[in-house]
């Protein structure tokens, strides 16, 4: 079933019996799908809660202040490389191979190597950077389009979120997700067609919503706003 009005996604987003679809797990051990059998984004109940407070403990250790600076800091550099570099991680090719597959479940022998690479940072910091790293960089490359210049920064997030979120989907069993017409709906956003800054925060959903809100939504916010401040400067 697909979704596409905002109170029926909040309504599937608050229900802990609505579930991600599961994923197979019996993967050979370094492997992309054995990765992806272990993180917390693909698991449910308990497991799911224990995984997401690891993630959600390594992510309290990154100032998302500090992490704006740096990201400032690395304006020069390609927009898919900032979240990864921002977290202190120089494996970017490693990441983005990684990535490639992450969301999708799609694996290749690229991102089994990738995954192995990776490891020694653990688990909890590879969910960081692989849910980080294709969603950052989209999230930038949609905001420098409506970019003029003056708006304030966070406005301008905050916006691009709304109309143009990175993650354009997102799936449960036997439900699917229209984030773009749920950010859309009119019944909750005036004239929701148009980009408008002014708005301010409004309660998208393309962080999350109910049982399973993005950990990482604030320090996403600034490495793009760090590092949109670097390339404006």
């Amino acid at each position: 079933m697909l979704i596409t009005r905002y109170t029926q996604a909040t309504a599937v987003l608050e229900d802990s019996g609505v579930v991600p679809p599961p994923v197979p797990q019996d993967a050979e051990p370094g492997t992309l799908a054995w990765l992806r059998a272990r993180v917390s984004r693909f698991a449910s109940g308990p497991v799911h809660a224990e995984r997401r407070r690891a993630v959600v403990e390594l992510l309290a250790s990154f100032d998302p202040a500090e992490l704006r600076v740096r990201a400032r800091a690395l304006a020069g550099v390609p927009a898919d490389e900032v979240a990864a570099r921002s977290f202190g991680v120089d494996q970017v090719a490693a990441v983005s191979a990684a990535a490639s597959g992450y969301l999708s479940g799609e694996t290749s022998p690229e991102a089994d190597a990738a995954v192995r690479e990776l490891l020694p940072l653990g688990i909890p910091m590879i969910t960081v950077l692989l849910q980080a790293h294709a969603s950052t960089a989209a999230l930038i490359a949609n905001a420098r389009a409506h970019d003029d210049g003056v708006t304030p920064i966070e406005d301008l997030l905050h916006e691009t979120l709304r109309h143009d979120p990175p993650l354009k989907r997102t799936r449960r069993v036997g439900v699917e997700i229209d984030l773009v017409a749920a950010n859309r709906d009119p019944d909750v956003f005036p004239d929701p067609d148009r980009f408008d800054p002014s708005r301010g925060r409004t309660p998208h959903l393309t962080f999350g919503h109910g049982v399973r809100p993005c950990p990482a939504a604030a320090h996403a916010l600034a490495i793009a706003a760090g590092y949109l401040e670097g390339n404006r400067s």
